[in-house]
């Protein structure tokens, strides 16, 4: 059995090189298409979070738009009897 190990390292050595060598290649050609799509997720996913957020806000800021042009508009007339 020992006398036959270098002949098996022949017949398996080859292949195990073959195998790493198509690994790396692979490798370098996946891994950067697999950051474009994670990041492509992580800025739609940032763009959902910060949407999920200020959507609910919205009738807020639109009763603070409606008081803030009141109040213009209130102060505003004020002004203009003052200065008469």
């Amino acid at each position: 059995m020992i006398l036959l190990l270098p002949f098996v390292l022949l017949l398996w050595l080859p292949f195990m090189i073959l195998r790493l060598a198509l690994k790396l290649v692979v490798g370098l050609i996946v891994l950067p298409i697999v950051a474009v799509v994670m990041l492509v997720g992580l800025l739609v996913g940032g763009i959902a979070l910060v949407a999920a957020i200020l959507v609910p806000l919205i009738p807020l800021l639109m009763l603070a738009f409606v008081v803030w042009v009141v109040w213009r508009i209130t102060t505003g007339s004020t002004r203009a009897l003052t200065q008469v």
